[in-house]
């Protein structure tokens, strides 16, 4: 939880950490914006698996298995 509220607000982390009046402010916002891109990948990876292991665990009893899918019916 800690790793997601971190990675969350990592924009505004940036922001603040950005040197506003230095020269080279284009190329630390672009090396900003490309690891900001990479945090939020990894945020949503690992909300994922949790997601996915929390559905694995929570059906165990297989409740919601679907056996069939029913075909579509078509409307006249």
């Amino acid at each position: 939880m800690v790793q997601n509220f971190v990675f969350r607000i990592w924009w505004l982390i940036g922001a603040f950490t950005l040197d506003w009046g230095d020269a080279s402010f284009v190329g630390r916002f672009q090396v900003m914006t490309f690891i900001g891109a990479l945090v939020e990948c990894v945020r949503r990876t690992v909300w994922s698996i949790i997601r996915v292991e929390n559905e694995f665990f929570n059906n165990f009893e297989q409740y919601r298995d679907i056996i069939i899918i029913p075909p579509i019916k078509e409307v006249d």
